[in-house]
């Protein structure tokens, strides 16, 4: 009796262990090696924005490679969650160049997005691609421009987005961009004064303001800020930093189920390493972690809510390897490095995460892999 008592409970004890590794274990997976084959997408960078299509396979876009004859301009793909790559355009110069932001989709079920170079005027294009692979370009940039982040769908169906340069001194826009392709500047940023260089995409909160940030700037915020701005054009700081609670923010800011907002810095904060952020839309701000090099460091990437409440991301550097991080953070602080990057299986991640309706994390690397430029990866949460 006491053997059979004995066994049961071992069996028990192994049992309620197995449970307990499938709720709270992630499971990494390589899907895709980019470079692995001629024409490939290539190095994958920030904001490389990953969308999922309605059939509910992801869609961004590459700075480099495809099969162009006139360079290695870029690439829009498809990629199945099991890992098979489509290539549905190569950049060739006058259609767009270095393609750096991904795409959004729009309600149509077409993908938006914009290339940081090529176009009539050499500074960049803004266009539309089916999943099928149909290009369209809706707009050539002029006066530098160059638009590194894909325009956002407004509730009332225009597109708004922003430029690194532009404007009047040359260090910024936000536009406004209608389904036709007719682009208005509607804020033109002033270098010396405030900050400046916007380089993420915006989001649209639940108040109907565009939210975004800044890289840098002038004396008065030579760290960046984030911002606000009505459609109208009438821009706000509700936040700038002042390197000791981040500098240089380089990513989106996303509005959480709290109606806060949330987004990284690459640099600033105590190890100069970046940090993890919350502002109010009043502007009270928080520092929620700041990198310290063996957790990751200089996040490019910015943060997704997950379903679990949870917020997660990469860091593009530092961890165990030096070769960047995931990382879970909840909305009060509490961090936990989920990977650490190696190298053969991706390094430098400075791409958003998305999470699929399945409930899976996806994202990719800018180096590394078997093919060396990249990888894009799975992180399962299930």
């Amino acid at each position: 009796m006491c053997r059979i008592r004995i066994a049961a409970t071992v069996l028990l004890l192994i049992f309620l262990s197995t449970v307990t590794t499938g709720v709270s274990g992630q499971t990494f997976s390589v899907l895709y090696n980019f470079g692995s084959h001629t024409g490939d997408p290539l190095s994958p960078e920030f904001s490389g924005i990953i969308a999922e299509g309605r059939d509910g396979n992801l869609y961004t876009t590459t700075p480099l490679g495809g099969s162009s004859h006139n360079c290695s301009c870029g690439t829009v793909f498809q990629i199945t969650p099991t890992g098979k790559l489509n290539v549905l355009y190569s950049f060739d110069g006058p259609h767009g160049a270095i393609a750096t932001g991904g795409l959004t989709l729009a309600k149509d079920g077409n993908f938006w997005g914009t290339t940081a170079a090529g176009g009539d005027f050499l500074v960049g294009t803004a266009f539309k691609i089916t999943p099928q692979g149909k290009l369209t370009v809706l707009h050539s940039f002029s006066y530098e421009q160059v638009p590194q982040a894909p325009p956002i769908q407004a509730k009332a169906g225009n597109f708004y987005g922003t430029a690194e340069f532009g404007g009047n001194g040359l260090v910024g826009d936000v536009y406004r961009l209608t389904p036709h392709g007719k682009v208005t500047p509607i804020y033109q940023f002033q270098q010396h004064k405030g900050a400046y260089a916007p380089i993420a995409p915006l989001v649209q909160a639940t108040d109907g303001y565009f939210y975004g940030t800044t890289s840098r700037g002038g004396s008065d915020a030579p760290y960046g800020e984030v911002f606000k701005v009505a459609s109208q054009g009438k821009l706000t700081p509700v936040h700038i930093f002042k390197k000791s609670d981040g500098a240089n923010p380089y990513a989106p800011v996303i509005q959480g189920s709290d109606g806060n907002f949330y987004g990284t810095t690459v640099f600033g904060g105590a190890n100069n390493s970046g940090v993890v952020f919350r502002v109010s839309a009043a502007g009270k701000s928080s520092v929620l972690h700041q990198f310290n090099g063996s957790d990751g460091a200089n996040p490019y990437a910015g943060l997704v809510q997950a379903r679990d409440g949870n917020l997660y991301g990469v860091a593009s550097s530092g961890g165990s390897n030096n070769s960047g991080t995931i990382y879970r953070i909840t909305s009060s602080g509490s961090f936990t490095v989920l990977h650490n990057f190696d190298g053969a299986a991706g390094a430098t991640p400075t791409v958003t995460l998305i999470q699929s309706k399945s409930g899976v994390l996806y994202g990719d690397t800018q180096s590394g892999g078997s093919g060396g430029s990249g990888v894009f990866y799975s992180l399962d949460l299930r």
